[in-house]
């Protein structure tokens, strides 16, 4: 099978996680989806990932028995993982381990990170992040028409109406 992951690179308001939601649901609708975020701060504490990580799963166990638990095909979504890493000695702590689960874990996950092309730019030139991709992604910046179809589309997921300034949106 394919082994690896997707990253999805784009400055910020390009729609990387619009995108990485519209595409898992429409091309992976049963698989099940396990989303790491960082904290709003950032930070580059690999015991910090790991928790984040951890938490992301419901399995008991150790962070390596929940990784390994999961079930094969699960999507793994790190989002705004730029948050994850900095310049600096203990910067590229969490951007290792990531690689180790990609090696370790990436044929039986599909692993999709969403970061800035700015910090994807840096990882990849000093940690070689292309390497370990089955494809690179990058979403270019919205134009007020697409970013209005695309509120609209994810809204109109979840079955509701959307009303503002007095007007219901229909579809």
């Amino acid at each position: 099978g394919y082994h690896g992951a997707i990253y999805i690179i784009g400055d910020r308001f390009s729609g990387k996680t619009f995108f990485t939601h519209y595409a898992i649901n429409k091309y992976l609708p049963n698989s099940p989806v396990y989303k790491i975020s960082p904290s709003p701060e950032g930070s580059v504490s690999l015991k910090n990932f790991r928790t984040k990580f951890a938490q992301a799963f419901d399995e008991k166990g150790s962070y390596e028995e929940k990784i390994s638990k999961a079930k094969k095909g699960s999507v793994i979504i790190l989002d705004e993982f730029e948050l994850w890493w900095e310049r600096s000695t203990d910067g590229f702590t969490v951007a290792d381990e990531l690689i180790r689960i990609i090696n370790e874990y990436g044929s039986r996950y599909l692993f999709v990170i969403n970061m800035n092309s700015y910090a994807y730019g840096i990882l990849n030139s000093v940690r070689n992040f292309e390497s370990y991709a089955l494809n690179v992604i990058h979403c270019g910046p919205f134009k007020a028409e697409q970013l209005k179809e695309a509120v609209l589309l994810r809204h109109n997921a979840g079955g509701m109406k959307l009303e503002y300034k007095g007007t219901v949106q229909e579809k």
